[in-house]
């Protein structure tokens, strides 16, 4: 991809507060991350989770529905519930909003939503930690 598509990528979810991920169908390659993503997933920073794939960052027991959460992402979208590696090898569970980037039919953007959050909020909890 051009340095210009990277820039743009990055600044199309740069300030969404939850996080985003953009990734290759071809490859499950990860392209741009927004901070949200970065503290999600525990990284410092943004070049650790671009050397990453979507199945290093999906928990092991998932990742055999990978193919498949691609093909409907890329038909339509998808949404799921599906865990996460976060890098001490914890899981998170979130929710997963996937669907094709317009205009570029070999990328995918995937917004997580925390479900500590949704369940904190539920609760009526102010702030998770």
């Amino acid at each position: 991809m051009s340095q210009d598509l990277d820039d743009a990528l990055f600044t199309t979810i740069a300030h969404i507060p939850v996080p985003c991920i953009i990734s290759k169908r071809s490859t499950t390659e990860i392209v741009a991350v927004n901070q949200a993503a970065i503290d999600f997933f525990g990284y410092q920073r943004r070049e650790e989770l671009l050397a990453l794939d979507i199945a290093t960052l999906t928990a092991p027991r998932f990742r055999g529905e990978l193919s498949n959460n691609y093909s409907i992402t890329f038909d339509g979208g998808l949404t799921t519930i599906k865990s996460y590696l976060h890098r001490d090898g914890s899981e998170l569970e979130a929710q997963l909003v996937a669907h094709p980037v317009v205009g570029h039919p070999n990328l995918a953007v995937a917004v997580l939503i925390d479900l500590r959050v949704t369940d904190a909020l539920r609760n009526g909890a102010a702030r998770v930690d």
